[in-house]
């Protein structure tokens, strides 16, 4: 008899640290709560975790049970422990949802717990501005600052830790190079000089319509494209030097 009580007490003790162990997701708000939302602006949600092991939290939307696909935020991994995160999602056209599903995963992506919200919203050309409440403020930095730490290390490790600077300095030299180049070539190599124009011009255009809606990711297209054309247009200033040293020796 004794033995089978210390096996059960021993069983119901693994239980309960087996339901401690469990991982913890919990949503403790939203903004907005709903309604109209313009194009590119994200929905964001408060969320808190609970874990014994490094977590991943992202977001995604819902109709009719059903995921829609569109823009969701990053989701670098959050130590171990608890904390309160940000998870958002953002949609470029028309679309309308009926839910928020907010998922937490480990640093392979399993699932390990996921919490919907019920919560009506659709995005259009035609809504208002709006502006976000101060706590997605506080932890979109930390989100961001997490991400730009985790890709720091990933570049360390690869022997790549000279390239982060050098992407963070790309947008001041495109725009040196962008600005001297074509005022001081003529002829054909000006024309070549001009060309990043019909990609960042678009960009630029864009962005200032994301800044005007709202959202927080209105520079991300003059970001990714400003390191390719700055390499661009070093590229064509070397092409440029060697072809006159061709002229002068021949």
């Amino acid at each position: 008899m004794r033995t089978v009580r210390f096996g059960v007490l021993l069983l119901l003790v693994l239980l309960a640290d087996g339901v401690l162990a469990q991982s913890r997701l919990t949503v403790l708000a939203t903004d907005p709560a709903g309604g109209s939302l313009p194009l590119g602006v994200g929905l964001h949600v408060k969320a808190g975790y609970q874990s014994e092991q490094p977590v991943r939290v992202q977001a995604r939307g819902l109709l009719g049970g059903q995921p829609v696909a569109g823009m969701s935020n990053a989701a670098p991994l959050w130590p171990a422990g608890e904390g309160e995160v940000l998870a958002w999602i953002a949609y470029r056209q028309d679309t309308r949802i009926d839910a928020v599903e907010v998922g937490l995963y480990d640093a392979d992506w399993r699932p390990l717990a996921r919490r919907q919200v019920p919560i009506r919203a659709d995005w259009s050309a035609g809504a208002p501005a709006l502006s976000v409440a101060p706590w997605v403020q506080t932890l979109a930095q930390q989100q961001s600052t997490l991400v730009a730490r985790q890709a720091a290390a990933a570049e360390s490790a690869d022997g790549l830790d000279w390239l982060g600077p050098l992407i963070a300095l790309s947008p001041m030299l495109y725009l040196l190079l962008q600005i001297v180049l074509p005022l001081r070539w003529q002829g054909g190599w000006r024309t070549l000089a001009l060309l990043p124009l019909a990609l960042m011009g678009p960009a630029l255009l864009f962005s200032l319509f994301a800044l005007v809606a709202g959202s927080n990711l209105w520079p991300i297209w003059m970001v990714l494209l400003a390191p390719l054309l700055a390499l661009y247009l070093a590229l064509l200033m070397v092409a440029r030097f060697v072809r006159r040293r061709l002229a002068l020796r021949a």
